[in-house]
């Protein structure tokens, strides 16, 4: 018996893979995207070290974003797999590694990206 860990596969053959395995496997299986990888030279790579800070540094960047509210950072949590309530957490680090800067107060306040 034999159990396969960390199996990757691009999105638009996952279908043709879980069509060879589906009647092979003995449990069933759970499929789960990959979030911080890209393929290169036929291997999956990090894009970056993995903390939820560097990810957004890459988001805002990648976007162009110059300054971010509530919306934008859920949006991001979501796209990640996190709650979308943990946004102000992302923002707190964010400030602590100097990423952002908040402008403005109360429910109009929003946070400007440092370079």
């Amino acid at each position: 018996m034999f159990k396969i860990d960390n199996l990757f596969c691009d999105d638009k053959k996952l279908p043709q893979v879980l069509h060879a395995i589906s009647g092979l496997v003995l449990e069933g299986f759970s499929v789960v995207p990959v979030i911080n990888v890209e393929k290169k030279k036929g291997k999956a790579v990090a894009l970056t070290n993995g903390t939820t800070v560097e990810m957004f540094r890459d988001y805002l960047h990648k976007r162009k974003i110059t300054e971010v509210n509530s919306t934008i950072g859920r949006e991001f949590c979501v796209s990640i797999g996190k709650d979308a309530s943990t946004y102000g957490g992302l923002f707190v680090r964010a400030k602590a590694e100097g990423l952002l800067r908040k402008a403005g107060k109360g429910t109009s306040s929003k946070w400007r990206v440092m370079k």
